[in-house]
């Protein structure tokens, strides 16, 4: 049977979509501090979240939240109160909504579930990018972290989940804070790389890929030389967060990003991740950076079955 491989952000005229990414809770806050389009923080008024100059800030009080937590995300969507305003306002009008949450603690856990139900009503795609808690942060955290999870996925068309522990396989030696910033920066990726390939065109496909997918794990490579993509391809397959088996792919969304991105470096990389995902669909775009020099970057987003 033919494989299901199409190429993203080649649609006439290429309209690109417009983009928010929305930071909940303190974690979520601190990872879109460096995001390069509009940006919004939704906080409660105990989260710590760092002062951003160029984003903007909408703080929940603590009976909005308490209410928030409370409702049910269908029920949320259509009231109109203080709390339900406050929400709207920050996810806004766009194409994509990407939000960033930190799950463990109370903001992000408790209210990111009926955010991401409520955002689908104001974005065709809406994307979340969750961090799981670091073991040694004790069972009480990792347990509301899963309790949230599930409802995040079935709210959202996608959901990518990081586990902190697989930090640790990366930068063994770092100490917790600076981890975390690391982390920010890996879970900012994906949304910096699909704003600059994807088009309004590719929206409705995606859509149709995402309906399978339980949820998505990154990995990132990079590569130079005469082998540069095989490099790239083989670290990016390092990833610690590639945990199960690969036969449980069913979506392969991949960006190869160089200095001069042609058809033959992009059948180089199709050629050595197609044979690992036999039951994926790929997605793939390639896009040109002046600064790679003679270095293959790869974002590889592997969407894994329930």
């Amino acid at each position: 049977m033919a494989r299901d491989i199409l190429p993203l952000g080649v649609s006439d005229g290429k309209e690109r979509p417009r983009l928010r990414a929305v930071g909940i809770g303190g974690a979520g806050c601190n990872t879109i501090a460096s995001c390069p389009f509009d940006s919004v923080s939704l906080c409660s008024a105990r989260d710590s979240c760092a002062p951003h100059p160029y984003h903007r800030r909408v703080v929940l009080d603590d009976d909005s939240v308490r209410m928030v937590r409370s409702m049910s995300p269908r029920l949320l969507s259509s009231m109109d109160n203080r709390a339900v305003r406050a929400v709207k306002e920050a996810l806004g009008d766009s194409d994509i909504l990407f939000l960033f949450t930190g799950l463990g603690g109370e903001t992000g856990s408790h209210l990111t579930p009926g955010i991401a139900h409520f955002a689908r009503r104001q974005s065709e795609l809406v994307v979340v990018s969750a961090a799981m808690p670091f073991s040694v942060e004790g069972p009480c955290r990792r347990d509301t972290a899963e309790k949230a999870l599930p409802g995040i996925i079935q709210a959202a068309h996608a959901t990518i989940t990081y586990p902190n522990d697989g930090l640790l396989k990366l930068t063994p030696n770092l100490p917790l804070r600076r981890a975390f910033r690391v982390m920010d920066t890996i879970m900012l990726f994906p949304a910096m790389e699909l704003a600059q390939v994807l088009t309004r065109a590719d929206l409705n496909t995606l859509r149709g890929d995402l309906s399978g997918v339980d949820n998505f794990r990154l990995g990132i490579g990079e590569g130079g030389g005469m082998n540069g993509e095989v490099q790239a391809v083989t670290e990016a397959f390092t990833s610690p967060w590639f945990d199960q088996p690969l036969e449980k792919v069913v979506l392969a969304i991949i960006v190869v990003i160089g200095s001069e991105i042609d058809q033959y470096t992009l059948k180089a990389v199709l050629d050595r991740i197609v044979p690992r995902v036999p039951n994926a669909k790929i997605r793939y775009a390639g896009r040109t950076d002046p600064e790679a020099g003679d270095r293959v970057r790869l974002m590889l987003l592997l969407g894994f079955a329930p």
